[in-house]
């Protein structure tokens, strides 16, 4: 019993890192010391900000998603507005339902909400995971403008479309944005990996040397925290240069 409550609690910490957009960290402190980094996520991060009642219904949404998609869709039947569209698009996202997340983001993108920053970036997302490339780099052209969009998950998304249509020097620009030292440590992965697939190894190497480095100066708690992470930056690293 107690290994459900586990997962569950987990589960619910993780949906509320998404949800909030919380630093990346808190994943690994969630899934590597599951009740040391559950306790310490819900005293610094939910009961800090939030009160019990609204803790209890995000661990509903987790373990019964169905049951919240089912009551935003009746939130937009009673009232069709912008809040209530893109709070279900965010649920179908978290999820998984990425086309119908990406429908209810769409159907909010009209009129003066057209270039609105929130919706097209959450579209730019829910575009990428159905591999919709050409319409991922269109909002991503579009966005550019936007200082929030700066070294932003969504741009980074970008690159990788930029990437997967062969503009590989148009990507570099945006996917290298991500690169800085101490943090970031997947997208970096995922930046070392195009420098392999773009046949430049030696910037793929200075990318996973660099983070070899790093591990070396990192706390012990930190060095656990992403210890996943580096033990792929060491198989990249015996791959590329064999």
């Amino acid at each position: 019993m107690t290994y459900y409550i586990l997962i569950a609690l987990q589960l619910a910490c993780a949906y509320h890192v998404y949800k909030n957009k919380n630093s990346f960290y808190w994943y690994f402190a969630i899934l590597l010391l599951p009740a040391i980094g559950c306790l310490v996520y819900v005293i610094a991060q939910i009961f800090n900000k939030k009160d019990v009642a609204v803790v209890q219904k995000e661990f509903t949404a987790v373990i019964n998603p169905t049951k919240k998609i089912s009551q935003l869709e009746k939130k937009v039947e009673f009232a069709d507005t912008y809040s209530n569209r893109v709070e279900l698009g965010d649920a179908l996202l978290a999820i998984g339902n990425f086309k119908e997340a990406a429908l209810q983001y769409d159907s909010v993108l009209k009129g003066s909400q057209k270039n609105d920053y929130y919706a097209n970036t959450q579209l730019l997302l829910a575009l990428f995971e159905q591999e919709k490339y050409d319409e991922v780099i269109a909002i991503g052209e579009k966005m550019s403008a936007v200082s929030d969009f700066e070294k932003s998950q969504a741009q980074f998304k970008y690159g990788l479309a930029l990437s997967k249509t062969g503009k590989d020097d148009e990507a570099e620009v945006i996917l290298k944005k991500i690169d800085q030292r101490y943090s970031n440590y997947p997208e970096r992965v995922q930046l070392s990996k195009f420098y392999i697939e773009s046949k430049m190894q030696s910037k793929a190497l200075e990318v996973l040397h660099e983070m070899q480095e790093e591990f070396l100066n990192l706390t012990t708690p930190n060095r656990k925290l992403h210890k996943n992470t580096f033990i792929e930056v060491e198989r990249l690293v015996a791959a590329t240069q064999s």
